[in-house]
């Protein structure tokens, strides 16, 4: 890669308050591509987070990914 598009990452830590989230997870998907497989609709699901925003803090309305455990099974979130 070329020094020109280097730049200096910018790392902070940010001490977050316990807090409740919502998401929607498929305890089959184990992956991104898998997740929205099978007629998932982005617009629906990013539509619906949307609309939840005035229970958020600002700034708080992140779309995220990650994992989950139920009953002794991995999915993804």
């Amino acid at each position: 890669m070329s020094k020109v598009h280097l730049q200096q990452a910018d790392i902070k830590v940010e001490y977050i308050p316990a807090h409740k989230f919502i998401g929607i997870w498929d305890i089959t998907s184990s992956s991104y591509g898998e997740f929205w497989q099978g007629g998932r609709s982005c617009d629906e699901i990013s539509g619906t987070l949307e609309s939840m925003s005035n229970l958020t803090l600002p700034e708080q309305l992140g779309q995220t990914a990650g994992w989950f455990y139920q009953n002794g099974q991995k999915g993804y979130f």
